[in-house]
């Protein structure tokens, strides 16, 4: 009779499949909260040049060529004086500081949990491992006896 392989023996110990899944299950939660993590960031810095723009436009409000103006008019519904686009204007600013507020304070959030789950990970994968050596080792324990059996 001959020794089952080394494959074999892995796929037939449920124990190390269970590892396995666990393992890789690690590794979507780390990559989907890495996917957050880079998301919020980049919200961040997206918020930020948007509002630089704004900033930078709000200080032109009363020199906008037509076109400008009739589009901001457009938008307000009727037209309006150069204080009202200044205060919408103003309005845009205020909604885009907050929202990079509630990101910023967001992001202290995800980055501990992304360690969190990378511990995990590291975790789950010292436990596949371990078993994975305790695996081998039964393979070759198999297969020097097989060998020893030969000989006899």
């Amino acid at each position: 009779m001959t020794a089952p392989t080394l494959k074999e023996l892995c796929d037939a110990n449920e124990e190390y499949a269970t590892f396995q899944a666990e393992r890789a299950q690690a590794r979507e939660d780390v990559e989907r909260e890495k996917r957050e993590f880079r998301g919020k960031t980049y919200e961040l810095k997206e918020i930020g040049l948007i509002s630089d723009i704004l900033l930078a436009k709000q200080f032109d409000i009363g020199n906008l060529e037509d076109a400008e103006t009739m589009k901001i008019d457009d938008l307000m519904g009727v037209p309006g004086t150069v204080e009202c686009r200044y205060e919408m204007l103003e309005s845009y600013i205020t909604k885009l500081d907050d929202r990079r507020i509630a990101v910023f304070a967001d992001v202290p959030e995800h980055l501990a949990k992304l360690k969190d789950l990378e511990t995990k990970l590291e975790m789950a994968r010292a436990k596949t491992h371990a078993k994975w050596r305790a695996i081998v080792e039964e393979y070759e324990a198999l297969k020097k006896a097989e060998k020893e059996s030969e000989e006899s």
